[in-house]
């Protein structure tokens, strides 16, 4: 067990080496990119207010833990990365900034966006097959990475990766097998990816969101207050009515005994 640990780990290392080439090639793509896109000068304010999150400017040591989160969180389609949650936990608990600055994840996410844009370009140069499988791969560590790290906030898990990865260890209520199987799918990677891509959509999203959910108290209180008035009423006006139902009641029945007393029998007839 020791043996297959410390190849685990070698062989963790030896593709980091590679993933974080790649990285900083990709790196230097992005920043050219930021620096050669034009800002619209005459964009409306409410489109463009805190809409697109500032992505880290990464240096070599960050690169290096951020190749590690690739390598450790990636998992191909029908696997799973369960064994290497302990190694996962530990690379978070030592690089805070992981999980506390946003741009760590943006910087991932605008990486795999820009990769791929430019694999959709028709002018770029052909390249091997064997590259183009590698190329993917990286791209597809992308994902899980920022699988990674938006779980714990699109989950709604205060504790941060721990506690998501407490849950869908073993999941044990329907809530922590929704999430399991929503890290599985890498649906809060590819929502984060999606948030990435369309800044503008997701604070408008926000925006409705906090609306909706204030909506939905005051909704909720009216409604206490009409059913207490409701009740109020009921206790107030329902009891003078059912004593006046039981006086009408009472005053029949006694009419109806009186004409019964006064009427003539046959024999006084």
């Amino acid at each position: 067990a020791e043996l297959s640990r410390a190849e685990f780990h070698e062989a963790c290392r030896e593709e980091q080496q590679v993933v974080e080439q790649w990285l900083k090639r990709n790196m230097r793509d992005l920043l050219k990119s930021a620096q050669s896109t034009p800002k619209d000068p005459h964009a409306p304010p409410e489109l463009i207010r805190n809409s697109q999150t500032s992505f880290r400017r990464a240096g070599k040591e960050d690169l290096r833990v951020l190749s590690m989160l690739m390598v450790l969180s990636h998992f191909e389609e029908g696997e799973t990365n369960l064994q290497r949650h302990p190694q996962l936990l530990d690379l978070v608990r030592q690089n805070r900034w992981l999980e506390e600055d946003p741009g760590a994840m943006e910087l991932i996410c605008q990486i795999h966006n820009l990769h791929m844009k430019s694999e959709e370009d028709k002018g770029r140069p052909p390249v091997a097959p064997a590259q183009e499988k590698l190329e993917n791969r990286f791209r597809h560590m992308c994902l899980s990475a920022v699988n990674t790290l938006a779980a714990s906030k699109k989950a709604g898990c205060p504790g941060g990766l721990l506690e998501v990865i407490n849950a869908i260890c073993t999941p044990k209520t329907p809530q922590a097998q929704e999430m399991r199987l929503k890290w599985q799918k890498k649906e809060y990677g590819k929502d984060a990816l999606f948030d990435s891509l369309f800044p503008d959509l997701k604070q408008f999203k926000d925006d409705y969101d906090k609306q909706d959910s204030w909506w939905d108290i005051w909704l909720m209180l009216g409604f206490l207050l009409l059913l207490i008035a409701g009740l109020a009423a009921v206790f107030f006006y329902g009891l003078p009515m059912s004593s006046k139902t039981a006086t009408t009641t009472v005053t029949t029945t006694a009419m109806a005994t009186g004409s019964a007393t006064s009427s003539p029998t046959a024999d006084e007839l």
